[in-house]
């Protein structure tokens, strides 16, 4: 089987593609540099550019092989919509190469038919429309965000965790669990759910991660307890592009409702093992002022 992995070089991509090597899968790694780590097969794949679309399926069947499953990682654009439309087009090219099962990287909070932050609940939508073989993954709030993002920097130059969730209790979830949903999807005989939630082990607050950054650091870390608007300047502040910082804020606001418990209560599931105190563990040097 040989497996397209769009985002071969990002947060999930990365792993996603160790995972498929390691259980012997065929795989091509898209970039816009089209260089990939050895032993994987790299391809120059650039969403602003349609002309490379096909250049995935010309190298795997140069090696003649033929890719069978795609993961999905979209583009983040200003234009949701003109967002779509790009992926959209290249789903259905990849249905004509011999692609069967497509497995999109979306988010908790964005249904089928939504915008999301880059177009993925449209993306869903023509997936569920076309009748393709899929699955939309929707994993709650990364714990590596915490390392990779502006948590980061809060946590490392304020000590302060920022967020407009109150003390809503989310399942928060790392980017090593959420890739092995994804390579669970890419690569089952059969896919039991189309729509599935990616969530942590444990359902905490922004109260409780403060707690643990405090212990495992060795120093006092505090949960700022912002509004949505106060959350949104302070992302902007941050360099948070606008409109991500609306969106984000917005998300957290939804936390507050208890909305996204609910969520993880009622709908289908995949729980991933890794505590947030074992990652924060795991990757403590990222805090170090």
């Amino acid at each position: 089987m040989a497996i397209l992995v769009t985002g071969g070089t990002g947060k999930t991509g990365r792993p996603i593609v160790q995972l498929l090597h390691k259980g012997g899968h065929s795989v091509y790694v898209a970039s816009r540099s089209g260089k990939a780590p050895q032993p994987h097969t790299g391809v120059q794949f650039d969403w602003a550019d349609s002309a490379t679309f096909e250049a995935p399926f010309a190298a795997a069947s140069a090696a003649n092989e033929t890719i069978t499953a795609v993961y999905l990682v979209c583009p983040n654009l200003p234009d949701h919509s003109a967002i779509a439309k790009i992926v959209n087009s290249f789903i259905d090219l990849a249905i004509t190469k011999g692609v069967k099962r497509f497995v999109l990287m979306s988010a908790s909070a964005i249904v089928k038919g939504g915008p999301g932050t880059a177009g993925q609940g449209f993306v869903h939508e023509h997936l569920d429309k076309i009748g393709a073989d899929y699955v939309s993954l929707r994993p709650t709030y990364f714990m590596d965000n915490f390392v990779e993002s502006f948590p980061n920097v809060t946590v490392k130059t304020q000590n302060v965790v920022l967020s407009a969730a109150q003390d809503a209790r989310i399942p928060f979830v790392s980017a090593e669990d959420i890739s092995k949903a994804a390579v669970e999807a890419l690569t089952a005989e059969k896919i039991a759910h189309k729509d599935l939630l990616i969530g942590g082990p444990d359902f905490l607050t922004f109260d409780d991660i403060a707690a643990t950054l405090s212990e495992v650091l060795g120093r006092s870390i505090v949960h700022k307890k912002n509004t949505q608007q106060q959350q949104e300047a302070d992302l902007i502040k941050l360099g948070v592009p606008e409109g991500v910082a609306k969106f984000l804020s917005a998300m957290d606001a939804a936390f507050t409702t208890g909305e996204e418990e609910k969520r993880f209560q009622a709908g289908n599931t995949w729980t991933g093992s890794q505590t947030f105190k074992a990652f924060v563990e795991a990757h403590r040097e990222a805090w170090d002022a």
